[in-house]
């Protein structure tokens, strides 16, 4: 079996999808807002940053509007913009700023656990907003969703390897290559097996997609 994925782009095709779709990007807003606003005043009074779980606890029954995962998640997503700018700056990147923007309206994450996989639909559940129906064309096949009952997932770690290892390789030989005089025939040495990397960064997914899992809930 083989395996590809593929983007399509889907809108809302009636008045209460657009309620819910504008319900829950205005929830996400909101609470990446209130992140932001608490963010700063934290760093200000120069207390310590809680861990996720107690984010995750502040946060419980305060957005009604999106799914427990989908908070989790923008939680989870603006924790790693506040790490990743703290790393910068401690390697003295100046100029690297901490999550300030105050959205009016944001996407909201789905994970695998809280989407639901009914025949060609797709539910996924925005709390008391209610859930969005995205159907799937038919030419395109999931690569995580749930009916309730079984869990379809696909792993695309062998391509995430290859392309690892290409950029590894790819950069071990212009090293080499760059010690050489441009032209010369040593320099010229390197250059047949440059394609072959760049061909193993392009396999297709469904022949690097290697593992499929079929998992049944207790």
């Amino acid at each position: 079996m083989s395996y590809r994925t593929a983007e399509f782009c889907w809108l809302p095709d009636s008045k209460p999808q657009w309620e819910v779709w504008t319900h829950s990007r205005l929830e996400a807003a909101r609470l990446w807002t209130d992140l932001v606003v608490r963010h700063a005043r934290i760093r200000r009074l120069q207390w310590n940053w809680p861990p996720k779980g107690r984010w995750e606890q502040w946060a419980k029954n305060r957005y009604p509007h999106l799914h427990s995962q989908s908070v989790q998640q923008i939680i989870g997503e603006f924790l790693e913009a506040v790490d990743s700018t703290r790393q910068k700056r401690k390697n003295g990147d100046e100029k690297a700023h901490y999550p300030w923007r105050q959205p009016h309206y944001r996407d909201v994450i789905y994970t695998n656990q809280a989407a639901k996989r009914d025949g060609n639909k797709l539910i996924l559940p925005n709390g008391k907003a209610g859930k969005l129906v995205v159907h799937i064309p038919n030419n395109i096949t999931l690569i995580a969703a749930t009916d309730g009952m079984t869990a379809v997932l696909v792993s695309g770690r062998e391509l995430k390897a290859t392309v690892q290892w290409r950029n590894k390789r790819l950069t071990s030989l212009q090293k080499r290559q760059s010690t050489h005089k441009k032209r010369s025939r040593r320099h010229s040495l390197y250059f047949p097996n440059l394609p072959g990397l760049w061909n193993a960064a392009q396999v297709p997914p469904n022949v690097s997609l290697h593992a499929v899992w079929l998992y049944h809930p207790p």
